[in-house]
C-alpha cells in the first residue's frame, strides 16, 4: 500500500523536524525550513514565565506551548506529557493543558459574535489562499533621519508660517488644518421637519510627534521613551476633561502608506470633539445590555475569556494584556487592555501606564517581525467620554487594526463590508495570534 507507506515516511520526517537541538536559534530554524515554525513566546495566560527550554527540543513549561507556524494547514502541538504531533488538516484548541485538533472544515463558513459591536463576523479562512491578479502594494523605502521637506521635523516650516522648535521630547501642536475647531461658526438648522439637520462641529485637533528622528518608529525607542508618549497622552486627556466644550476624545495613529499616510515621521493625532463617538456609544450600549443579562462587566468577561483560552494572547505583563480577539475582524487585529478597569487614561497610575506602554510596544514589535517590515496599522484608543459624567463600567483599551493579511496584500473592504455592514474575514484569529507569538523579539536597536 504505497499510500500508507508515503504517509508513514511523512510522519517520520515531521517527527525529525521537531527533534531540533536547543542550540538552534529561531532564525536558523526559520532559514532552514522555509515556512518557519517557531515556538510561542511570552508569558503564559495569567502571567508568569514558561519553564523548561526555549528551543524546539527544550523541556516543557507549565501547561502546553503552541508551535504556531506559516505552514499551510499544518499545526503542531506540545504538552508536558505528550510527544510532538502533526496534523495536516486542522487548527488547535486548548483544553486542560493540551491542544485538540479539529478538521479544517471548521475554518470555513463560520460566524463568531462580536460582543462589543453587537454583530456577527464571518470567517472563511480558506479564501486567504485564493489567486490575486493585481500588483501587491509596495512598502515604503527607508527614510532618512532628517528630512528638510518634512513639516514635522525639528526646525522645519509648517503651514501659515509656523516653525517647529528644535524639540527633543514628544512634541504636541494644534493641527494646521483641523477637522474641528472651537471657533467654528454657530450653526443650528432644521430642515424638512427635522429630517435634515446642520450644527457646528467644535473641538480641538492636535498632532503628537513621538520623536525628532524622521525615520524612527515606536518599535525602535527604549521603554522610557515609549512610556513618555503615554504620559503625554494622559496629560492631554487631563486638559481635555477640564474643557467644557469637549465631550469625547479620539487618540489615533495611521501608520504606513498602505493606509494613506505619506509622511513617515512618527506621529499620531488627537481629535477632541463636542459630540459622542459612535463606536464608544455602541460599546456602552453592549456593556449595559450584557450587565442586565448576566450581572457582570462585558469588558472583564472578554479579558477573562481570552486569558482562560490563552491561544490568542500575544503579550502580557503585570499591568496589561494584549490579544487577537476571538471575534477579530482584521487578520492581525489586537486589543490591549490595562488589567485594572479605567474609563480613560486619566486615572491610570504611573505603574499601570508603563505596563500598558510596554504591552503596546511588544505588540508593534511583533507586528514588525511577522513580515520583516515596518508594519502598517490603524491604532485607536477607546475611552469613555470626558463630559463630566462617570462611566464606571467602561474599560479603556488600545485597538490595532492592521490592514495586511499577507505581505503587501491588504484586506479590502468591499461589497459585504461596505454594502451590507457585515465583515468577511479571510483568516482565523488563533492562527494569526500564533504567528505573532512566534516572532523572535531581539533587543531594541538589533
Amino acid at each position: 500500500m504505497p499510500g500508507v507507506a508515503t504517509m508513514m515516511v511523512f510522519l517520520v520526517k515531521i517527527q525529525m523536524i521537531f527533534s531540533v537541538p536547543n542550540s538552534w536559534s529561531l532564525r536558523t530554524f526559520r532559514s532552514t525550513f522555509i515556512n518557519g515554525l517557531a515556538p510561542a513566546t511570552g508569558p503564559p495566560p495569567g502571567g508568569g514565565t514558561r519553564g523548561g527550554g526555549q528551543g524546539l527540543g527544550g523541556g516543557g513549561g507549565g501547561g502546553g506551548e503552541v508551535f504556531g507556524g506559516a505552514l499551510p494547514n499544518v499545526f503542531l502541538t506540545r504538552t508536558t506529557k505528550t510527544p510532538l504531533l502533526a496534523h495536516t488538516f486542522g487548527t488547535f484548541f486548548r483544553k486542560q493543558g493540551q491542544y485538540k485538533m479539529t478538521n479544517e472544515i471548521h475554518d470555513k463558513w463560520q460566524k463568531r459574535y462580536h460582543p462589543l459591536r453587537m454583530e456577527w463576523v464571518v470567517y472563511s479562512a480558506h479564501r486567504n489562499n485564493r489567486p490575486w491578479s493585481f500588483d501587491l502594494k509596495k512598502h515604503q523605502a527607508e527614510a532618512p533621519g532628517y528630512d528638510p521637506n518634512c513639516y514635522l521635523c525639528p526646525g522645519n516650516h509648517r503651514a501659515a508660517g509656523h516653525v517647529n522648535p528644535d524639540y527633543h521630547d514628544v512634541f504636541v501642536f494644534d493641527n494646521d488644518f483641523p477637522v474641528v475647531g472651537l471657533q467654528a461658526p454657530d450653526i443650528h438648522e432644521n430642515m424638512h421637519d427635522g429630517l435634515y439637520q446642520k450644527v457646528s462641529a467644535k473641538g480641538i485637533s492636535r498632532v503628537v510627534c513621538y520623536a525628532r528622528e524622521h525615520n524612527l518608529t515606536l518599535s525602535d525607542v527604549p521603554p522610557e521613551r515609549m512610556a513618555r508618549v503615554f504620559e503625554v497622552w494622559r496629560e492631554e486627556m487631563v486638559a481635555f476633561a477640564k474643557n467644557p466644550d469637549i465631550h469625547s476624545v479620539l487618540i489615533f495613529e495611521n501608520k504606513g502608506e498602505i493606509v494613506g499616510v505619506s509622511n513617515p515621521h512618527p506621529h499620531c493625532q488627537i481629535y477632541a470633539v463636542d459630540f459622542p463617538l459612535q463606536f464608544i456609544e455602541r460599546e456602552q450600549l453592549a456593556a449595559r445590555q450584557h450587565k442586565r443579562r448576566t450581572g457582570r462587566n462585558l469588558f472583564a468577561d472578554i479579558i477573562a475569556a481570552e486569558q482562560k483560552d490563552g491561544l490568542r494572547i500575544v503579550a502580557e505583563n503585570e499591568e496589561a494584556v494584549a490579544f487577537v480577539p476571538f471575534f477579530g475582524r482584521y487578520a492581525y487585529e489586537v486589543l490591549v487592555f490595562p488589567k485594572n478597569r479605567h474609563a480613560t487614561l486619566i486615572t491610570l497610575t504611573d505603574k499601570e501606564l508603563r505596563g500598558l506602554a510596554a504591552a503596546y510596544q511588544e505588540v508593534i514589535r511583533r507586528f514588525d517581525g511577522v513580515f520583516n517590515l515596518s508594519f502598517p496599522y490603524v491604532m485607536n484608543i477607546h475611552q469613555a467620554p470626558v463630559d463630566g459624567k462617570r462611566y464606571p463600567d467602561y474599560h479603556l483599551y488600545v485597538h490595532f487594526q492592521p490592514p495586511l493579511r499577507q505581505p503587501g496584500l491588504p484586506k479590502y473592504l468591499a461589497g459585504p463590508e461596505i454594502g451590507a455592514g457585515n465583515f468577511m474575514a479571510d483568516t482565523m484569529p488563533e492562527e494569526k495570534a500564533a504567528e505573532l507569538r512566534a516572532v523572535e523579539l531581539l533587543g531594541i536597536g538589533n
